[in-house]
């Protein structure tokens, strides 16, 4: 079932600043991909960070858009089968 929400469009408002927000937040102008990305984070699933050493490379990709994301000059992390021990990051 497809839910719509509908935002004025008049410059000020605190909708138009919330929208702004995510924008900003999600690095992107796509509301299309921004919704996708927070309907992915709602499912009932099991929240992974699957990774791979490629090249020398550590790649790391979350399945839902909280998984792996930037916060300043910090890359957060956050799912089920990573740990924390003794400053140590395990991916289980």
């Amino acid at each position: 079932m497809k839910k719509k929400i509908t935002f004025s469009h008049s410059g000020g408002t605190p909708a138009m600043a919330f929208i702004n927000n995510l924008k900003e937040s999600f690095g992107s102008n796509d509301l299309d991909f921004i919704a996708s990305k927070i309907a992915s984070t709602c499912m009932n699933t099991e929240i992974r960070i699957e990774h791979e050493f490629r090249d020398g490379t550590l790649e790391i990709v979350g399945c839902n858009a909280l998984c792996v994301r930037k916060s300043g000059n910090t890359l957060v992390l956050k799912a089920d089968n990573i740990a924390v021990r003794e400053e140590i990051l395990t991916f289980k």
